[in-house]
């Protein structure tokens, strides 16, 4: 059985090149593993992409300088939160900083992120839970501001040519 690569695939790795220089990348949501695992054979296989899944990920984990960062947001919404802080202040934030090309695929929907979390009248009472928020907020803005976003369904478009970061 053989398996058409989606174009939005197909289409980064061709302009890899454009992404790169402006530390730019993609963003998949409600992405399957066999996506994940097309995507890093398209890339001339793992050489190419440094898998970084976040339930078996830990901090002191180094990043191949030479390797695309492919960050597999695998955990559920609940255990993502748990962990939120360290992924977003010692993983996401410094790859932006750096203006470093990564990936952010995840089995999670779109729409699973923009849950509020705290309601108005919890914000005096909840300070975790306003943390959690402004996490939650501060990695949305981080991948949107340096990545290409697609839904799994979109996989199959090709992304634009990545525009100026």
């Amino acid at each position: 059985m053989t398996t058409t690569l989606p174009a939005a695939f197909t289409s980064f790795w061709a302009q890899y090149a454009a992404y790169r220089e402006q530390g730019r990348g993609l963003a998949c949501y409600d992405i399957s593993p066999a996506l994940v695992k097309q995507f890093i054979a398209a890339g001339k296989g793992p050489a190419a992409c440094q898998l970084i899944t976040l339930s078996k990920w830990r901090p002191e984990q180094p990043l191949d300088p030479q390797a695309l960062p492919l960050i597999e947001q695998d955990l559920a919404y609940p255990a993502l939160l748990a962990r939120l802080e360290m992924v977003v202040d010692r993983l996401i934030f410094p790859l932006w900083y750096a203006r470093r090309s990564f990936c952010f695929f995840s089995r999670l929907p779109y729409d699973t992120y923009r849950q509020k979390m705290v309601s108005p009248t919890a914000v005096h009472d909840d300070f975790s839970g306003v943390i959690r928020f402004l996490l939650q907020e501060q990695l949305l803005a981080l991948l949107a501001s340096s990545l290409v976003m697609l839904n799994g369904a979109e996989a199959a478009v090709p992304p634009p040519t990545p525009p100026p970061r």
